[in-house]
């Protein structure tokens, strides 16, 4: 018979603790978090406010990405630029970033009498911009040193209509 005070309790494998044996990190929920990130883009569906692709532009970003408005930001010049989250994340280690992925992007129009707020033209053609300066996130006011042009794109109402043009390169 074996003694209550030492057995064990039963085992779950949980996908956590999966990931977690893996990993070989000792903050599991960190990393189950930072794999629903990664992994989400399959449920990304119609839920996006809009998607964006760069294809023919930018290889690392022509698939397609859900993107979030997260913002309205403004510099010296202009103050129509938006501020996105994408998925999925663009893969940081291309841009210097080692393991840290990029999750928010800057994009503005290119064409003269276009807007963003609201989106005036589909498909709507803009420069897209990673943050080198997490403080325009919190202040929202970018100077040109605090960003990087990346690519143009071109914003897309649906994942359907993104994936045609994207399909076209």
């Amino acid at each position: 018979m074996i003694d209550a005070a030492f057995s064990l309790p039963p085992v779950r494998k949980s996908v956590e603790s999966i990931i977690w044996s893996l990993c070989g990190t000792q903050y599991p929920k960190f990393q189950f978090r930072r794999f629903r990130e990664l992994t989400r883009h399959f449920d990304m569906g119609n839920e996006a406010d809009l998607f964006l692709t760069t294809a023919g532009e930018n290889e690392k970003l022509s698939v397609p990405r859900a993107c979030w408005v997260k913002g309205r930001l403004k510099d010296h010049v202009r103050d129509d630029y938006m501020l996105i989250r994408i998925d999925p994340p663009l893969v940081g280690q291309g841009f210097g970033f080692g393991d840290r992925d990029i999750f928010d992007l800057i994009i503005s129009t290119r064409f003269e009498g276009a807007s963003l707020f609201p989106i005036t033209e589909w498909p709507s053609h803009v420069y897209v911009a990673r943050i080198l300066d997490e403080e325009i996130v919190k202040t929202l006011v970018l100077r040109k040193d605090q960003v990087e042009l990346v690519a143009w794109g071109m914003l897309f109402k649906t994942l359907d209509e993104a994936n045609t043009q994207a399909k076209k390169f």
